[in-house]
């Protein structure tokens, strides 16, 4: 393909081209219509001249000329050319330029082009008419002379010059046409070059943006108008990717560090069981640790995958009417035991006609992430409370917890990907920050919200809520989702005290 720069000057170059010629080819023609205009006035007027010199002697028809149209039609001056005839063809008389040559037969009162003696380009005017009788003494002829037969007149010019003149006319007007083209051709390209080297000087300082360089900003500072938008859209993939690689590093290190610390408990509880003989209780309680940590790191892989999975576009919803109250006591089912481990005391306040139109296999997965930190992060002999709010609008689901530890002021930070509190790693090693992560995605997929209240010492409450509506996108995030559906949006509110 053809760079941008000899498109344009080609497109230029081609419409001033055309421009010109169609300008030449009229100007040239309206000059050839003058010239050749004047040219055939001035010869019919001289065959009018010479019609009035054509009259009847004796039954002879004659052309009376003066000293001057003689040399005008003279031997050797092969200019101008008359011929008479009648209607049988005879020829009366001929002008000496012409010799023996007979000029071409036609139509009266037209002037056409024809060739002359020598092979000359010349016009011809043609003209029939009664010619007049002579009188007789100043008498006029007896009434017994019939009037004489209509006689033809024909008279020619040579056109050569003319055409000559009009040929260098159109070689002017054409070697002009070829040297403008030519030097709108040079100042196009000079004009496209320089229009194009703000073009130029973007796509370097873009060669010049490394990953590493991401953070760097294209400057907008003398470049056209039109290039603006490209630098901003530009400058918003730059920051977009910067956040992308942030987050891809983030991301390594945060599961390093995770995986890190189940390995690490895996390698000393081996190594504690293989440092002596045990006896088979013994390394049945180091087998039965072992499988907690793999099975709680089988969990942070599957909610990573899921996470990653959500964030492809790969999961697709499924909207069905799903009773809150059933889900809910479904979901809770295999936490109560843990609960009552725990000796937390747990209450509902759910109506059993609350329905909403969601996915009910997505929506578990929300529910059974919320139970697990609930009853994970709730202080032992504490409360728990679910509740399902029978609103017509946007119904809703409250879980809470007492003994909250994160502080009102880390509560929009629980959403991130492997972020727990200082005082919430307790319990490393059983959850990985991912739970409340993988809630918020699978929320956005539903088009439903997500939303925390946190206190430290007090409730930490998470509310979702089922509007009829989709809620719109938030910017810059969940990309590449399934068509047709719009991602819920996740805000953060502080408990009133």
């Amino acid at each position: 393909m053809r760079s941008l720069r000899s498109q344009m000057t080609l497109g230029a170059v081609a419409a001033a081209a055309a421009i010109l010629l169609a300008a030449g080819a009229i100007l040239f023609a309206l000059i050839h219509r003058t010239v050749m205009n004047e040219f055939d006035r001035s010869l019919l007027a001289q065959l009018q001249a010479l019609k009035s010199q054509v009259d009847v002697e004796g039954g002879q028809v004659r052309l009376e000329l003066d000293k001057e149209m003689l040399r005008q039609f003279g031997p050797g001056r092969g200019e101008d050319y008359f011929e008479l005839w009648d209607g049988s063809g005879r020829v009366w008389q001929r002008s000496a330029s012409l010799g023996a040559y007979d000029l071409a037969r036609g139509a009266p009162g037209t002037v056409r082009a024809v060739r002359l003696p020598g092979k000359r380009r010349g016009r011809q005017a043609l003209a029939v008419f009664q010619p007049a009788m002579d009188e007789h003494d100043g008498a006029k002829p007896p009434p017994r002379e019939t009037p004489p037969p209509p006689v033809t007149l024909a008279v020619a010019r040579d056109a050569t010059a003319v055409n000559d003149v009009l040929e260098q006319i159109f070689w002017g007007l054409a070697t002009v046409i070829a040297a403008t083209t030519l030097g709108c051709a040079a100042i196009l390209a000079g004009v496209v070059t320089r229009g194009l080297k703000p073009l130029h000087r973007l796509g370097n300082n873009l060669r010049g943006i490394g990953e590493h360089q991401l953070s760097q900003r294209l400057d907008a500072a003398g470049v056209p108008q039109e290039l603006r938008p490209v630098v901003d859209g530009l400058n918003q993939l730059l920051a977009k990717l910067d956040a992308a690689f942030a987050r891809e590093r983030s991301l390594s290190a945060d599961l390093a560090h995770e995986l890190r610390t189940p390995l690490f408990g895996l390698r000393a509880k081996l190594e504690v069981a293989l440092s002596q003989p045990r006896q088979a209780a013994a390394y049945r309680k180091t087998v039965q640790d072992c499988l907690a940590i793999v099975l709680a790191t089988q969990g942070l892989v599957e909610n990573l995958l899921a996470l990653v999975r959500l964030d492809a576009g790969q999961i697709a919803a499924r909207r069905e009417p799903v009773r809150l109250s059933a889900l809910l006591h479904a979901v809770w089912e295999p936490f109560a035991e843990r609960a009552a481990a725990r000796r937390l005391r747990v209450t509902w306040d759910d109506d059993a006609a609350t329905v909403v139109t969601t996915d009910r296999e997505r929506l578990r997965l929300v529910l059974s992430n919320l139970f697990d930190n609930a009853v994970s992060y709730a202080d032992t002999g504490g409360e728990l409370c679910i509740r399902a709010a029978p609103d017509a609008a946007a119904p809703g689901v409250e879980i809470a917890n007492s003994g909250s530890q994160v502080a009102a002021a880390d509560g929009a930070r629980v959403f991130d990907r492997f972020w727990s509190g200082d005082a919430a790693r307790a319990g490393v090693g059983t959850h990985c920050g991912l739970g409340l992560a993988l809630a918020q995605r699978v929320m956005e997929l539903l088009g439903h919200e997500i939303c925390v209240a946190t206190e430290a010492g007090g409730w930490f409450r998470v509310r979702l809520r089922f509007p009829a509506a989709p809620i719109p996108i938030p910017e810059g995030r969940a990309k590449n989702l399934p068509p047709g559906l719009s991602p819920g949006r996740c805000q953060h509110e502080q408990e009133t005290p």
